[in-house]
């Protein structure tokens, strides 16, 4: 399920990037138009600041997350 809503997600990408031929100045115009315009809201996450990491790697690669409740 999860592959099936990534593989939507990156072609959707694909399809609003190729239809504003991979330019990027008129991609985002295309993106802030639809914000305006719209109940598109673009995330902004600059102003985000993460104090602690969200999770940390063990040897072997694989990651412990942090308890929810100290989100």
């Amino acid at each position: 399920m999860t592959d099936e809503i990534i593989r939507e997600l990156w072609q959707i990408k694909e399809d609003i990037a190729s239809e504003h031929s991979y330019d990027v100045k008129r991609l985002v115009k295309y993106l802030k138009e639809k914000e305006r315009n719209g109940n598109h809201k673009i995330v902004d996450l600059r102003s985000k600041r993460v104090t602690e990491p969200i999770a940390s790697a063990d040897l072997r690669g694989s990651a412990s997350l942090r308890p929810a409740d100290r989100l």
